[in-house]
């Protein structure tokens, strides 16, 4: 029961770590963009039930130049499996 009560203050603990790390940052952001963020995280989070990808919004979202870089990356290792495939 020890182990239990400790693992639930533990919890309780990093919960209330993470809600004041969360508005820490937020007041950096532009509430708009916060707000906007709030919306696609509620919209994906009901549309999950039918559509698993649209959870997806938590992904990292990598700025263009990387995506390009991404795009190349994914293209080699199609090349390399095609090549294993032969």
């Amino acid at each position: 029961m020890d182990n239990l009560c400790a693992r639930y203050q533990d919890a309780t603990t990093m919960s209330m770590q993470a809600d004041a790390y969360y508005l820490d940052i937020a007041h950096l952001v532009d509430q708009e963009i916060i707000a906007t963020w709030e919306d696609e995280v509620q919209a994906a989070e009901g549309l999950c039930q039918t559509d698993i990808k649209a959870i997806d919004i938590y992904a990292a979202q990598l700025p263009d130049r990387l995506a390009a870089d991404t795009s190349a990356m994914a293209s080699s290792h199609a090349t390399a499996l095609a090549i294993i495939d032969q």
